[in-house]
């Protein structure tokens, strides 16, 4: 089944950040959602919608079906008004923070593609070995203070990273995959701050990547 819908993902150009989404529970995506808009907002605001969100659809991939996607199967740049005017989102700045996943995840590339210069992200930059050719490597606290630079994320969950983890590539391979964090990431790492979760979202979301990863191992 999994090299089936790998098969149909190829066929369609599903991004891996489309596929990660497609994986994440309506909860899971909501409240990823919100946590990325509390990085510059008030938490808590797309939470609201919890109720009609889980009586109106199944899934997040029955909304891309339903708001995304055309009749041929090809998918548009983001989702359909007629999504927001279903769901009750009447608010922009909450209507920009439900679409910047979609729009994230519409910009990695498509199954199968290789980027020519990969971002640096896990793939040279940030987690990056020196002699991968992708440029320096960076620490775990270097890649904390890039997401973060205020040094909350350092506070909080250093430690823990440098305990169970070498690199920012170990980790971005366990958990990343395109635009969108697996909900193992935060289980394992223990963040429960929506806004904390947010700013590791916006981080992984500005990379666009493919990981190549997306499955998790348990922690070294």
């Amino acid at each position: 089944q999994a090299v089936a819908h790998d098969a149909r993902a190829a066929a369609h150009g599903y991004t891996p950040g489309l596929q990660t989404l497609f994986g994440l529970s309506l909860e899971e995506w909501l409240e990823g959602a919100d946590g990325a808009a509390a990085a510059s907002s008030a938490p808590g605001r797309l939470l609201r919608h919890r109720p009609a969100l889980l009586r109106n659809f199944d899934s997040v991939e029955q909304i891309a079906a339903l708001y995304l996607f055309d009749e041929q199967g090809n998918p548009g740049q983001e989702l359909a008004e007629d999504f927001f005017r279903d769901l009750g989102v009447a608010a922009f700045e909450e209507r920009e923070a439900l679409q910047a996943s979609f729009r994230a995840a519409l910009a990695t590339p498509a199954v199968g593609s290789r980027s020519r210069n990969p971002p640096d992200a896990c793939a040279g930059g940030a987690g990056g070995s020196a002699g991968d050719g992708g440029g320096p490597a960076v620490s775990l606290r270097g890649w904390l203070l890039e997401a973060d630079a205020s040094g909350t994320l350092a506070h909080h969950y250093l430690a823990r990273l440098q305990d169970n983890y070498d690199t920012p590539e170990q980790v971005c391979r366990l958990y990343a995959a395109g635009a969108a964090w697996s909900h193992l990431f935060f289980q394992d790492l223990q963040v429960l701050d929506p806004r904390h979760r947010g700013l590791f979202s916006a981080w992984l979301a500005s990379r666009g990547l493919d990981t190549g990863g997306g499955g998790r191992s348990a922690p070294a």
